[in-house]
């Protein structure tokens, strides 16, 4: 035992980051008395209480709970642990170098007065009434200045600094340092979350971050055991008061945090990418690879389902049609064949659900907005004949395919067209609703004459039918 830990003998186990019913996806049962009997069964000897900011949870708190020196206990339970200490999370988002920037803080308070007043403030940037964890429209900086003029001991620290979406260094709406998010406030900042999907080795890695005093918290959602504390701090201190944990935060005076409680970081969701419903997942490195950002415009990339399998799609489309397959290989547009002679428009050979056939000019795109409103019309497309290699056909063979469907003529009794064309199960002729199949002819060389003969021949029976003539028979 050395010197340092003889005189620091009481050691605090906290949990900081909770949240409380009013807060978005938790538990309906989380209250403090739940927190509290669950802290005990983890061996937790601190939580915060967490979305101090919204006015049902905060009126909660200040009727059960008693202050002694800015850490609180459930009234009645002096003695008892887990004590509580005034704790939020809040979201700012603003905009900074034409990109919106979206980051989540976790916030620590002296008292329930500097809560209400914090409150009192914070209901002019968002709706405080629609989530503990409130949307702020305001800077990080901005947060941190009022933070500050209402209680300087108060702390403010990024949490889970690492998620690719609200975060200090998230990928989508995030910064690249520090100092770039907090601006002339940076200075105030002590600590940072690691988040569940990083660990303190990782963020060693960040020479910034040195000055920094990381903290690990569970984030929990709900109050069971397996949730609250899977991620916790371990505190050395001369007492339990509030200002002696902020000392130990800002690395001032005897107080220090001694260690963070993790759990492994691939626990985390953000250390693999990939699609569910589609059953495929990558680790970062595969992922590096394939490159998931759209080779046409950049932005970010989609799985989807098509016709020939899986692939990467823009997020835009159809605004961009940009593609990859799942090796990384970028999917490129059709390329004509020719153009029609009479129109101009691009012929192409395409391959479908029932084979490969050629195509008369682009189908249009509709956008986002038009989605639901009537549907432009298609382009004109026809069959490849089965004993024809697609990748040898030309803008003639294009021309004789697309004759199809192709009226005869009329019938010399019923006045109506026959029409000649091919269909799912080959080429037909077809008068009125009645379709014979042609079988020995070539289809887009077919005569009137002809294809009244077809029509004219008795119909074969077929199925059902056949089997009744046969039984006559």
């Amino acid at each position: 035992m050395d010197l340092i830990e003889w005189c620091l003998p009481l050691r605090i186990i906290g949990d900081f980051h909770i949240h409380s019913r009013f807060s978005r996806a938790t538990s309906p049962a989380l209250n403090l008395h739940s927190l509290a009997e669950n802290a005990r069964i983890k061996g937790l000897d601190l939580l915060g209480t967490g979305d101090i900011t919204h006015r049902k949870w905060l009126a909660e708190v200040s009727e059960q709970l008693e202050d002694n020196d800015g850490i609180f206990h459930l009234k009645g339970n002096k003695e008892k642990t887990p004590k509580f200490v005034i704790t939020s999370e809040v979201a700012t988002v603003f905009p900074h170098d034409s990109k919106s920037r979206k980051i989540h803080h976790c916030l620590l308070l002296p008292d329930l007065e500097s809560a209400k007043q914090l409150s009192g403030k914070l209901q002019q940037k968002g709706n405080l009434e629609e989530d503990g964890r409130p949307i702020l429209n305001m800077t990080a900086a901005e947060l941190v200045e009022i933070l500050k003029g209402i209680a300087s001991e108060a702390e403010i620290y990024p949490a889970h600094a690492w998620t690719p979406w609200w975060s200090l260094f998230g990928a989508n709406f995030g910064f690249d340092s520090l100092k770039e998010c907090y601006q002339e406030y940076h200075s105030e900042i002590h600590a940072l979350e690691t988040g569940l999907s990083s660990d303190p080795p990782m963020n060693w890695r960040v020479s910034e971050l040195d000055k920094l005093t990381l903290l690990s918290n569970s984030d929990c959602h709900s109050a069971y055991p397996f949730r609250l504390g899977r991620e916790a701090n371990i505190f050395e201190l001369e007492n339990l008061t509030y200002s002696s944990l902020i000392d130990a935060i800002r690395r001032k005076g005897r107080g220090r945090v001694v260690s963070t409680i993790e759990t492994k970081p691939e626990y985390g969701k953000y250390h693999w990418t990939g699609h569910r419903n589609c059953g495929v997942s990558f680790s970062s490195d595969e992922s590096k690879k394939i490159g998931a950002k759209c080779p046409k415009c950049g932005k970010n990339m989609v799985i989807k389902l098509g016709r020939g399998g899986k692939f990467y799609s823009c997020s835009t489309y159809p605004e961009c049609d940009g593609a990859l397959t799942m090796e990384g290989l970028e999917i490129k547009g059709d390329v004509p064949i020719g153009l029609h002679p009479e129109s101009q428009l691009p012929i192409f050979v395409k391959t479908g659900k029932y084979g490969p056939y050629v195509q008369h000019g682009l189908m249009e795109k509709t956008s986002r907005q038009a989605r639901g409103k009537a549907k432009p019309a298609k382009p004109k497309m026809a069959s490849i004949p089965k004993e024809k290699n697609p990748t040898e056909v030309t803008v003639a063979d294009a021309l004789v395919y697309l004759s199809l469907p192709k009226v005869l003529g009329a019938h010399p009794e019923t006045g109506k067209n026959i029409t000649a064309s091919i269909g799912r199960f080959g080429p037909y002729v077809v008068h009125d609703t009645d379709f014979r199949s042609v079988r020995k002819d070539d289809i887009y060389k077919i005569s009137l004459d002809r294809a009244l003969e077809i029509i004219n021949e008795p119909k074969k029976p077929r199925g059902f039918q056949k089997k009744k003539v046969e039984e006559k028979k």
